[in-house]
């Protein structure tokens, strides 16, 4: 008798740990598919900027914003961060990046400095420390060229 309740707690136990744990992930995957399947190159800056702010709001996520940069967290790790502009891309997935513009990029490059010559990424992924960490063009050879940035904004690989 005593084995069988044992059991019974055991296994109850568990039902209400993967009943929160799905609770977290179902809260996960819905804010991140209200966030990231926004199709951004319709939308202005203004509706962006309220839409994101009224998401973080309705799903309890702390929103920030200074200058050009937007943050959606919860609980101290960052959703994502991203540029307006970058995230604004109405025309660069038109755009190829030439031979002799990749050329120019080096080794120890800032992001900046590597936006000024190719333009806006047409694919951005960023760190929790809010530095990017991947970005990607397309080239004229209908490929993708993806810049690997250090932990201090620096390029540390091109492929």
């Amino acid at each position: 008798m005593d084995i069988k309740w044992t059991k019974k707690k055991f296994i109850g136990i568990c039902l209400v740990l993967l009943f929160f744990l799905f609770i977290g992930v179902f809260e996960l995957t819905k804010i991140e598919r209200i966030f990231y399947r926004t199709d951004y190159s319709k939308t202005s800056y203004n509706s962006m900027y309220y839409q994101m702010k009224l998401i973080s709001m309705l799903h309890s996520y702390k929103f920030e914003s200074s200058n050009n940069h937007v943050s959606i967290s919860k609980i101290g790790e960052a959703l994502e961060y991203s540029d307006f502009n970058l995230m604004l891309f109405n025309s660069n997935k038109s755009v190829k990046v030439s031979k002799y513009k990749i050329d120019k990029i080096k080794l120890g490059n800032s992001y900046t400095d590597v936006k000024k010559v190719l333009g806006a990424p047409v694919f951005a992924s960023k760190f929790k420390s809010n530095l990017v960490s991947t970005a990607s063009w397309t080239t004229n050879q209908k490929s993708n060229f993806e810049v690997f940035f250090d932990d201090y904004d620096r390029v540390k690989e091109l492929k």
